[in-house]
């Protein structure tokens, strides 16, 4: 996909097919995030298994910038800060994670 059409597919917004042991994070971050990569991999592990874009989007008539990650495993993860620290988190069955990273 084109940036263009990722950025597209941003605005118009994310299916989140979360259920039976798959779940799914989101993060919110600030508009100085907006474009970079954030990475995901199994808790303990350095070798990512995902990794997605910030995009800007609209969440009624407000404006996020979030990355979102779909389609995860239940368990434990580390979420690669840009620093290059990870942040432990727990993704549930059917659950939704948010992650705020808004300064």
């Amino acid at each position: 996909m084109t940036g263009h059409a990722e950025a597209a597919a941003a605005r118009e917004g994310v299916a989140l097919d979360v259920g039976c042991g798959v779940g799914a994070v989101v993060v919110l971050t600030g508009s100085d995030l907006s474009g970079r990569e954030v990475e995901i991999s199994r808790a303990g592990e350095v070798s990512p298994i995902a990794h997605t874009v910030v995009h800007e989007r609209s969440v009624g008539s407000t404006t996020v910038h979030a990355a979102v990650f779909v389609d995860l495993a239940e368990g434990p993860y580390d979420l690669w800060c840009p620093s290059g620290s990870p942040e432990r988190l727990r993704v549930g069955s059917g659950e939704i994670a948010t992650v705020d990273w808004r300064r």
